[in-house]
């Protein structure tokens, strides 16, 4: 009796844990829709083409991605963006160059670019400036 009520106790606790696994996974996936492009007055860069791979968004001019990472990652942004979404009423420019400076590219307002490929931004971007 003993053994079987242990058993009901750790079979009890086994599925208690396997059912709570599912609703940690959808706030999470809820919270990764929302920090990487499900929010607006926010431009979003991404990793990879059609806003695919790591993402960060920004509120505000940030004049050097050297210390910036992807989100929930380790891997460095900087030159590493390849395509971008501006969810705000903002002209947004990037920059090759930290601290604003060489070439740029330039984000109209509520906009999206699924790759920097096609216009020679690719991996490319140091610095945004809000404007």
């Amino acid at each position: 009796m003993r053994k079987a009520l242990l058993s009901v106790s750790a079979a009890t606790l086994l599925f208690g844990a396997l059912t709570a696994a599912p609703a940690a996974a959808a706030e999470q996936n809820e919270e990764a829709v929302n920090f990487c492009g499900g929010t607006y007055d926010r431009f979003y860069l991404y990793e990879h083409e059609s806003m695919g791979g790591g993402c960060r968004y920004f509120t505000g001019s940030d004049s050097d991605f050297d210390g910036d990472n992807w989100y929930q990652s380790t891997v460095r942004m900087n030159n590493n963006a390849t395509s971008m979404r501006n969810r705000s009423s903002s002209t947004i420019r990037l920059w090759e160059v930290r601290g604003y400076y060489g070439n740029d590219y330039t984000a109209q307002p509520n906009s999206s670019d699924s790759t920097f490929a096609n216009n020679g931004f690719n991996d490319t971007a140091s610095s945004l400036q809000w404007l």
